[in-house]
């Protein structure tokens, strides 16, 4: 009797598969018949007709896949309206947010597209499309950053404080005053935790690290520059700000933080606000979160309650976790991606809960297939060592050598190709109203009046 039962139930959860081969379509998009690839897609998605209006199933990997077939051929507008929705719907999916900035990239669009990739923490852990967007994230916000800085610099005589953007804010690296260098790489982790928290607010527009390092760089600036007042006009109309902060911190030999904050606005240089905390170095994140607070004060904003909750979460209560987190992001600004994996994999293994380190965890060939200006190259790598499943899904599909992939990103990876369940068959899947949401001009031919039942 219980074979029987088992037996039944297997038939039933083959039958509600049935509608979900994807090979067909990833076969047709491999050989370029991208016409093809897209009749395979609407096979699963079974467009039809009930009561006089013409509905289409809705499922992400077929939408995604149709999307991903207009972005190869370089229609990138289409796709990106068929992508949309689907991450209106379904917003942790990553392979749609990859071909979306895709997408705006292939208009020129790299703002946008650096707004669409922000949006990488809404993706689960384990699709492999976040590690990838991490990494074009890191390489477009380094590419138009240096370009916008140039910019400045070439129009720096015909910029105006009154142009200045309001409620923007520019987070400069604090000056490290303790005896010892061990925690100078928290400038840099610093300024980082600031810019993402003020980067929450709504209405508000923090610079991130990668403009100011743009800045840096052009200039020769160091970071003692960044805290001397005869500059920070010039800063702020180089990066578009119409809010500095500086300061400084100091850490004890009894482990004692002391930290001076000073906000100066673009049009009262000579007048900054002046802040201070102290308290235990075990209290760094909160006495972050208390300056980010302040900064969102005094720029005018008042905090809903669930904004406060947001600002209030602490990445990790582990110091050496965040030191190391600290070394890795400024292995990345240097460019030295190795080193930094191992001071990210040094501090998941302090915190395993530390997201902020595990964002950048990622194989060292995906990282340097993301780092690339040809946008199909880009593409065709990435896609080589991810593989899609007869039932729509992603799974990393790349073998590293174990030579070349630590301890950890082996884990990793396993726990990528894990990534697998079951997809819901026609009789379970809401009906979508077709001619509304993707009217016939979308998918020409491809959303044809379905055939007749036979009489």
């Amino acid at each position: 009797m219980k074979r029987s039962l088992l037996i039944f139930l297997i038939g039933l959860i083959l039958v509600g598969c049935a509608g979900t081969g994807y090979g067909p379509a990833e076969k047709s998009l491999k050989n370029q018949d991208y016409n093809q690839a897209i009749r395979e897609y609407l096979k699963v998605l079974n467009p039809h007709s009930r009561d006089g209006k013409r509905y289409i199933y809705y499922e992400k990997e077929a939408f995604t896949g149709i999307g991903s077939v207009y972005w190869h051929m370089e229609k990138y507008e289409t796709a990106i309206k068929i992508l949309k929705p689907v991450l209106e719907k379904n917003p942790e999916y990553g392979k749609a947010l990859y071909y979306l900035g895709l997408s705006y990239e292939g208009l020129g669009q790299e703002i946008k597209a650096q707004n669409a990739y922000k949006k990488y923490p809404n993706i689960y852990v384990n699709d492999p499309f976040r590690s990838v967007i991490v990494g074009r994230l890191d390489y477009i916000r380094k590419r138009t950053s240096a370009r916008q800085i140039q910019q400045a610099l070439d129009q720096e005589k015909s910029l105006r404080f009154e142009d200045l953007p309001q409620q923007s804010v520019a987070i400069m690296y604090f000056m490290n005053l303790s005896n010892s260098p061990e925690y100078r790489p928290l400038q840099t982790g610093l300024a980082e935790l600031i810019i993402q928290d003020l980067n929450q607010v709504e209405g508000i527009e923090a610079v991130d690290r990668f403009k100011l390092n743009a800045l840096m760089a052009e200039m020769n600036l160091n970071v003692e520059h960044l805290s001397n007042e005869s500059w920070i006009a010039r800063f702020s109309k180089l990066l578009n700000v119409s809010t500095i902060v500086t300061g400084s911190y100091m850490i004890s030999a009894d482990m004692r933080m002391t930290l001076d904050a000073n906000l100066y606005e673009a049009s009262e240089i000579m007048l900054p606000e002046r802040v201070e905390f102290d308290g235990s170095l075990a209290r760094i994140f909160r006495t972050q979160k208390e300056l980010v607070i302040h900064i969102v004060d005094q720029l005018g904003l008042e905090l809903t309650i669930q904004q406060r909750e947001n600002l209030i979460q602490i990445p990790t209560e582990n110091m050496m976790a965040f030191l190391k987190y600290c070394r890795g992001l400024e292995a990345i600004d240097y460019g030295d991606y190795l080193a930094a994996q191992e001071f990210f994999q040094e501090a998941i293994s302090l915190d395993p809960r530390f997201y902020l380190a595990l964002d950048w965890l990622m194989l060292p060939e995906m990282w340097q297939a993301t780092h690339n200006q040809n946008l199909n190259r880009v593409n065709y790598e990435v896609m080589s060592m991810i593989k899609t499943t007869s039932r729509g899904q992603t799974r990393l599909a790349y073998t590293p050598k174990p030579e070349l992939v630590s301890t950890w990103n082996r884990l990793q990876w396993l726990a990528m190709r894990q990534n697998a369940g079951l997809i819901p068959g026609n009789d379970t899947r809401k009906a979508f109203v077709e001619a509304i949401e993707f009217s016939a001009d979308l998918l020409p031919e491809l959303l044809a009046e379905p055939p007749r039942p036979a009489q």
